[in-house]
């Protein structure tokens, strides 16, 4: 007999699954930081809590809702390109952003002040 999960639980089992969708292929190829922000996370989570299926049906919420989204916007972003993408919860719903970053060289010059 198994015991029912708690939301702990399933932020816990969501961060691996969300580990694992960080190496497939669309991910690796870019230099990607991913950042889901505490509401989204827990929004799928709870979207994908089913007392019955356990993580199975966790697996299952965050196939449709963050690796499909996830596909959709990096297959128009350049694999060249390190970008930021963050996903948040806005008016009930997962809502993408995607950001370039660039890397920015140090200056020359000690900028320290003397001690």
């Amino acid at each position: 007999i198994f015991n029912p999960l708690e939301l702990t639980h399933i932020l816990g089992i969501a961060r691996l699954q969300i580990k694992e969708l960080l190496q497939r292929d669309g991910f690796v190829r870019r230099t990607t930081i991913l950042n889901i922000s505490k509401e989204a996370l827990e929004w799928v989570a709870q979207r994908g809590f089913d007392a019955r299926m356990g993580g199975r049906a966790l697996k299952r919420q965050i196939e449709r809702d963050l690796t499909a989204l996830s596909a959709e916007q990096l297959i128009s972003t350049q694999i060249d390109t390190p970008i930021l993408f963050d996903i948040l919860l806005k008016s009930g719903k997962l809502t993408p952003r995607i950001r370039p970053l660039q890397f920015v060289q140090p200056a020359e010059d000690d900028w320290l002040p003397d001690l």
